[in-house]
C-alpha cells in the first residue's frame, strides 16, 4: 500500500489542459510507482526559485520530458504534487557550445 496523494490546483490544471492523453497515462503510472517508494522512485529538486524547502520530482511522458514536482510529508504519509511542467533544458557548458573536439 502506498502513500496518499494530493494534487495542487496548478498540477490539476496542467493535467487537464496541457497534457495529452498519453502523457496523462504516463503521469498516472509513474505516480503509482512513486507512491510505493517515494524516495527511491524520485529525484531531489534543486531549484531555489521554486521553493526554499527540499522538493522531489519524477519524470514522465515520452522521453521523460515532463516532470511532476512534489513535496513528501513522511510523518503524514502523504505526497502533494505541486506542479506538472516541461523539464527545463540542461545548461550547456562552453565545451558543449564549441562542438565536437
Amino acid at each position: 500500500m502506498g502513500v496518499k496523494v494530493e494534487l495542487a490546483d496548478e498540477a490539476w490544471d496542467n493535467l487537464r489542459y496541457r497534457l495529452t492523453l498519453a502523457e496523462r497515462d504516463s503521469f498516472v503510472s509513474r505516480l503509482e510507482e512513486v507512491r510505493q517508494a517515494p524516495i527511491r522512485n524520485s529525484e531531489v529538486s534543486r531549484d531555489p526559485e521554486q521553493s526554499q524547502y527540499m522538493l522531489r520530482f519524477f519524470r514522465f511522458g515520452p522521453g521523460g520530458r515532463w516532470i511532476g514536482v512534489f513535496e513528501f510529508d513522511i510523518a503524514g504519509n502523504r505526497i502533494r504534487v505541486l506542479q506538472c511542467r516541461l523539464l527545463r533544458p540542461s545548461r550547456r557548458t562552453r565545451r558543449d557550445r564549441a562542438g565536437p573536439a
